[in-house]
């Protein structure tokens, strides 16, 4: 008996598609971020594009909130695989190679399209490779909201108004040392300690985006931002390196593709919540300085200069100055 040709495709599509489920490989993604935050919904994007480009053969369960664990542990874990994507802040990164060191240095990025031209162009590419040697791989870079300072009693306008301040900063040698530059006195924290830090005096400020004032109503506390502009700490999507040598080059380029498209997602949505957040804190009374530019770059150079001693260094942060 001779099979219908229509009922013929119908099972042959089936059988298609039953084979691709039941071969499809589950990878797990942590990150830190709720899933209505800019990086949160740039994460979900990502685990979408991956299904999407691969046809269904990977799928990505997202993990947001820290639920493994903070990101320092996260990336370990991605390291040994226990963990088989992650997000993470280059200041984790300068661990494992010293180039990105010069990504977390005082006012190496002069704006979001400085940004984007850098770390998007060849300067990026480059630079995604160097933890390699350490299971480490980078798929692509995450723009983060420029850092300033913003306090509970007085404005931050000139760096010896941060003298004898407390202020918050990233469990990171990089970003501790730079807070000392500018002349305040660094005091390492989690994200979710913040808040009541602030509250009940353990801090006199701490450093972030606008949006540290309205998502997570650091404002209510804080009320004097300084726009400072600071440092702006990349992102990094980054996976284990055994599991990416063991893809094919087809889902390679599926997975570079869906981790850039949801980069460009997640800096679209962040520089509106930026603007929508510089709006925010003036409504809930927050006072918003401009402050001295000029002063704060002079006074992070002699860091800026400590650590682009090394000739090669010293090239990378001359090529993201001069890139436009």
């Amino acid at each position: 008996m001779i099979m219908d040709k229509k009922v013929f495709a119908l099972c042959s599509l089936s059988l298609a598609l039953m084979t691709s489920s039941a071969y499809a490989k589950t990878l797990r993604v942590g990150y830190n971020h709720p899933n209505d935050h800019p990086t949160g919904m740039a994460m979900l994007k990502f685990a979408e594009l991956v299904q999407t480009y691969t046809n269904g053969e990977y799928t990505v369960r997202t993990y947001p909130n820290g639920q493994l664990g903070d990101e320092r542990r996260m990336l370990e874990q991605v390291q040994t695989r226990m963990l088989d994507i992650t997000k993470t802040a280059t200041t984790l990164m300068t661990t494992y190679a010293p180039e990105y060191s010069v990504l977390t240095m005082p006012y190496t990025f002069n704006n979001a399209d400085h940004f984007k031209t850098v770390m998007y162009g060849d300067i990026g590419q480059g630079l995604l490779m160097k933890a390699e040697s350490r299971n480490l791989i980078g798929m692509t870079f995450l723009y983060d909201e420029p850092r300033s300072y913003y306090t509970v009693k007085k404005a931050v306008t000139t760096p010896n108004d941060l003298k004898g301040l407390k202020i918050r900063v990233m469990d990171s040698a990089d970003a501790i040392e730079v807070a000392q530059t500018m002349g305040a006195t660094p005091t390492p924290l989690s994200w979710s300690e913040v808040y009541t830090a602030l509250q009940q005096g353990v801090v006199d400020g701490a450093e972030g985006g606008p949006s540290a004032l309205t998502l997570s109503r650091h404002g209510d506390v804080a009320k004097h931002f300084s726009n400072s502009k600071h440092v702006l700490y990349p992102g990094m999507i980054v996976i284990n390196k055994s599991l990416w040598q063991g893809m094919s080059e087809n889902h390679k380029t599926a997975f570079k593709r869906a981790a850039s498209e949801a980069a460009e997602y997640q800096m679209k949505l962040f520089l509106k919540l930026e603007q929508d957040a510089m709006q925010g804190m003036k409504e809930m009374g927050v006072t918003v300085s401009e402050p001295d530019i000029a002063a704060f770059r002079q006074k992070s150079q002699a860091y800026v200069d400590k650590f682009t001693s090394e000739p090669n260094l010293k090239t990378l942060i001359t090529q993201i100055r001069a890139a436009q």
